[in-house]
């Protein structure tokens, strides 16, 4: 009994909470994670430095089972990741830098690399002079606004002074340029600038498409026309080698509904009929044909090729009812001048052709009267009242050919392409067309504002949504001339290697097709900037910001020169127009330039503390940017005018996420405190 009421040691038995631990919260304050954030930038800087420009180096990614070999900034930064075995603050820090990187390579395909190394030394400058910012006495919304102030400012002052569109009505100029921006994005890389110089000199605009090769052989084609993924229901409409149906001069149809056999007995059979009497096609597209129908087209259309090893009716297949097939069908019809025949269209063509009025289909489907030179038959819609008017013929000349028909006003008009190609597996091409001009260019137009503006809410994104996917093709295909670029290699990975660089030289060459360019090596922006610190007065906020991005973009350039010139020594207190640096920059194999706008001194505010800073001056006066593979000024250092405006916005985002918050707050921490 005694054993029973023996006491209990409670302790033992129950776990109890220890408050005598100092408590934890799952919040980073202020000062910890401005100094958290400046080591974790400088260390993303220093990894994407080492491939950046021409003497960079690739990358070697591995993200098992696959691995993959890169130059490209942005592709380089997403791969990065904190270790996560203390925290996941690293990890969330790394995110807030790296994200707004995504909308620049979206919209323009490089500058991540600047954008960070640029607001990295922007921000450790912050850093370095905080207590002197918060003399200001201002809250950092207010310092924010100020740097967006700036940004602004050096934005108008690139547009106003430094950007120059690229002149598209002088050919032979514009294929230049491009070539230029091509060799410097792909950093040097001639087989790519020739691929893209190439389309462009072909294409006369930015229509290029890219791909990775399915033979591994590198290859750029120009395909005319218009492409639809319409294919043929048979092999024996295939007539060439090329395994598919080759046609000139076609009549053709569009249903979006299922074709039975009411419909090919009244309306397909004698149209065909009549097509191939006129030395044409007949080429008819529907979503499905009725299976009971189908047997009795294909019965005859065999008797048909055995006789003349040709058919007058080629019938093929597409998906209509959906996404952005439907759209396309549309563009197809405008292109071929015809009208898409919908289930009540067709009900009330064949109400009238087979009832007792002894109307004829080609009273409703209009195969001769469409301003076609060489193959007009002459035709007229009924008019009660002008019965005996003549017929003209498109040579001018009169005729009362007996094979004319009088159209019904309700008459649409069959469409028509000089030149078919039609696929089993890989589509159709539409060629020779006539069409409204002033309708497709309406249409045109209406389907580029929508895709602008689909583009412009996606790049706050950085990603490519579905709705932008479907207006560039329609865009695309639309204009019916398009560049492919297949990318090839020895191996996954010097493809790879190939395709990113590929990719983002495409991106930087459009943006600078339509946007103008500016001088590399940050030149053009450097220039901008100083033009707005003089503006300031040394006291201002504004001031000391716009010199934090001065000597930001310096870093920039510095750090090319960095990786072309790592073993001179280039520690140096001489006057920066000193005999001795003439020597210094001549021993490296540099030809100092002449400055071509010396009516402004922009360089005077560029602090010298090495060779690099007189190198870089050299360049702000002239205008022309160093090209650190010859050692020669030059005004061929170009990109997109986009890609400079871009990083100094994306720059305001990034110092925006850093500077304003004044805490970090971890969600998900129970496993870290």
């Amino acid at each position: 009994m005694d054993k029973v009421f023996e006491k209990v040691d409670l302790e033992e038995l129950y776990n109890f909470i220890d408050l005598d631990d100092t408590p934890q919260i799952n919040v980073v304050d202020d000062r910890t994670f401005q100094k958290r954030v400046a080591t974790i930038f400088n260390m993303i800087s220093n990894a994407l430095v080492k491939s950046y420009g021409p003497y960079g180096s690739s990358s070697i990614i591995i993200n098992y089972p696959y691995h993959h070999m890169t130059k490209d900034g942005y592709s380089i930064a997403k791969y990065l990741t904190m270790s996560k075995k203390r925290n996941e603050v690293d990890d969330a820090i790394k995110n807030l830098i790296i994200g707004p990187c995504t909308k620049l390579n979206f919209l323009v395909g490089d500058g991540t690399t600047t954008a960070i190394v640029a607001v990295n030394n922007i921000y450790q400058a912050y850093m370095k002079e905080y207590d002197n910012i918060k003399e200001f006495n201002l809250p950092p919304r207010d310092i924010l606004n100020a740097y967006k102030r700036v940004t602004n400012m050096i934005i108008e002052k690139l547009e106003n002074y430094e950007i120059t569109k690229i002149d598209t009505d002088n050919h032979d100029k514009m294929v230049e340029t491009i070539s230029n921006v091509a060799y410097i994005s792909s950093n040097g890389d001639s087989e790519v600038t020739k691929l893209i110089s190439d389309m462009y000199d072909e294409l006369g605009f930015p229509l290029i498409t890219v791909k990775k090769a399915p033979d591994g052989i590198t290859k750029s084609t120009i395909t005319k026309g218009y492409h639809f993924d319409m294919v043929i229901r048979d092999a024996l409409y295939v007539n060439n080698e090329d395994r598919v149906a080759k046609y000139k001069n076609c009549d053709v149809l569009l249903f979006d509904h299922v074709i039975g056999m009411e419909c090919y007995e009244n309306i397909l059979k004698p149209l065909a009929k009549y097509s191939k009497i006129l030395g044409r096609h007949l080429v008819v597209s529907a979503p499905s044909y009725d299976n009971v129908a189908m047997v009795t087209i294909s019965r005859e259309l065999m008797k048909e090729y055995k006789d003349s090893h040709d058919v007058g009716l080629v019938l093929t297949t597409c998906q209509t009812s959906f996404g952005n097939n439907r759209d396309r069908y549309d563009d197809l019809a405008i292109l071929l001048n015809t009208t898409i025949i919908n289930m009540g269209l067709e009900r009330l063509i064949l109400d009238n052709i087979t009832s007792n009025n002894g109307s004829l289909v080609l009273e409703y489907i209009d195969m001769n009267n469409r301003n076609l030179k060489g193959i007009y038959v002459a035709s007229k819609r009924s008019n009660p009242d002008n019965k005996d008017v003549p017929y003209v013929l498109d040579d001018g000349t009169i005729t009362d050919d007996e094979r004319m028909i009088i159209l019904k006003p309700e008459a649409i008009r069959c469409g028509f392409a000089g030149n078919v190609e039609l696929g089993m597996e890989n589509g159709s091409v539409f060629d020779d067309l006539t069409y409204d001009e002033e309708l497709y260019n309406k249409t045109l137009d209406t389907i580029q504002v929508a895709y602008d503006k689909s583009i412009n809410k996606n790049a706050e994104l950085g990603n490519m949504d579905v709705v932008s996917e479907r207006l560039q093709e329609r865009l695309f295909t639309l204009k019916m001339k398009l560049g492919v670029i297949e990318v090839g290699g020895n191996s996954q990975l010097s493809q790879q290697v190939l395709y990113d660089s590929v990719i983002d030289s495409v991106k930087a060459t459009e943006s600078a097709y339509r946007y103008g360019i500016v001088k590399g090596c940050s030149t053009s922006t450097l220039r901008a900037a100083l033009r707005v610190l003089d503006s300031f007065d040394p006291d201002m906020i504004e001031y000391q910001i716009c010199k934090f991005i001065v000597n930001g973009f310096v870093s920039v350039y510095k750090e090319l020169l960095y990786s072309r010139y790592d073993n001179v020594e280039i520690e140096n207190t001489e006057p920066w127009s000193s005999v001795y640096n003439l020597q210094l920059i001549e021993s490296m194999g540099i030809r100092p330039s002449t400055a071509s706008n010396t009516d402004v001194k922009l360089s005077k505010d560029i602090e010298i503390d090495d060779i690099f800073d007189v190198i870089i001056s050299y360049s702000i006066d002239s205008g022309l940017p160093l090209d650190i593979t010859t050692g020669n000024y030059t005004p061929n250092i170009i990109n997109s005018a986009k890609t400079d405006i871009e990083v100094l916005k994306t720059s305001a985002d990034l110092i925006g996420l850093l500077i304003t918050g004044n805490q970090l707050i971890i969600t998900d921490h129970r496993d870290y405190v």
